[in-house]
């Protein structure tokens, strides 16, 4: 059941079992602002508290260089504890592959096909969120 809700024209968001969903919209070209926007409303959303985080960029048309940087930044990565992408085509692979490989993330980060194994695997995380 989802616990708090966001819809935005860039993505949906959402929590869920202590897990965050950001699933980008179809479509989208990910540029500086939009990728800015998209962490001021996860920070909406999330209050402060820390959540491992599971990104679905299926159908993801591209992503501007700067907003990968400012992505995998530490002011995004914020109070993320871990990260799950799940791609579908070879194109969001290699976005995905460029998120993972060249632009380090700051909190542990795997890529899946699978959005239910990349949920699986954000499970070890969720201790985090324990007061």
């Amino acid at each position: 059941m989802k616990e708090k809700y966001i819809s935005t024209p860039s993505c949906d968001m959402w929590i869920e079992n202590d897990i965050l969903h950001c699933n980008y919209k179809k479509g989208l070209v990910v540029t500086l602002p939009i990728a800015k926007q998209i962490i001021r409303d996860r920070n909406l959303l999330t209050e402060g508290k820390p959540y491992p985080g599971l990104t679905d960029i299926c159908g993801v048309k591209g992503v501007e260089e700067s907003a990968k940087d400012y992505l995998t930044s530490k002011q995004a990565a914020g109070n993320i504890t871990a990260m799950a992408v799940v791609y579908a085509s070879p194109i969001e692979k290699m976005i995905s592959t460029f998120y993972k490989d060249v632009n380090i993330p700051l909190m542990p980060s795997r890529l899946f096909t699978n959005r239910e194994q990349a949920l699986i695997w954000l499970e070890m995380f969720k201790k985090h969120n324990q007061s």
